[in-house]
């Protein structure tokens, strides 16, 4: 009776955080756990982390109930490893578009000093971007909890960290190319909010 209860209990939130990985099931099992109204896309990312602390707190609790020889024993965790690995992946993906955005939220205003000379918000604002992402990863992924794997064992998933770090640095750079050289029109712009 657990054993079902556990193996619905995991369906439903791969079918709402992880959908494509019930494609092996035949289609009529898959029919049964649907009914959410959102898609993966729609949903907030917000969600994804908090959604894994719960998980995480279900299978923990759940290592005391199920015994170790049951076959329903490794379902908590391969998804509380699944849903690691797609935080791991959204988050890095939200940095990268909040890092491709920071123009948009820069003001040109400059901080002059001696040491470095003028400098704008922009590194700054990089700076934090990273920092929030590290902090979340920090949090929800890289931690390993009792009785989980550790995710970046796992060389697909290196393979894919490391491509996101990847075109996180070259998005900031892309950006700094980007800045650099504007059009004309900016630079005659920049140039008139300095001698303010």
């Amino acid at each position: 009776m657990i054993g079902l209860v556990l193996k619905t209990y995991c369906n439903l939130v791969r079918n709402a955080f992880l959908p494509e990985s019930l494609a092996d099931l035949p289609e009529e099992t898959r029919r049964a756990y649907e009914g959410w109204t959102l898609t993966k896309a729609e949903l907030p990312s917000a969600w994804l982390p908090q959604c894994v602390r719960t998980v995480r707190q279900c299978a923990e609790a759940l290592r005391n109930v199920i015994p170790p020889e049951s076959e329903f024993n490794n379902l908590p965790q391969e998804l509380v490893f699944d849903l690691r690995t797609d935080t791991m992946r959204t988050i890095l993906k939200q940095a990268i578009d909040d890092v491709s955005k920071l123009n948009t939220k820069e003001t040109w205003v400059l901080d002059t000093n001696d040491s470095s000379g003028s400098t704008t918000q922009l590194p700054g604002m990089f700076e934090n971007c990273i920092n929030e992402s590290v902090s979340h990863l920090n949090d929800v992924v890289i931690r390993v909890k009792a009785g989980e794997h550790d995710i970046f064992n796992d060389r697909t998933t290196q393979e894919q960290a490391t491509a996101l770090c990847i075109d996180l640095v070259k998005g900031w750079a892309f950006l700094g190319h980007h800045l650099l050289f504007r059009t004309a029109s900016f630079s005659i712009l920049f140039q008139k909010k300095q001698s303010f």
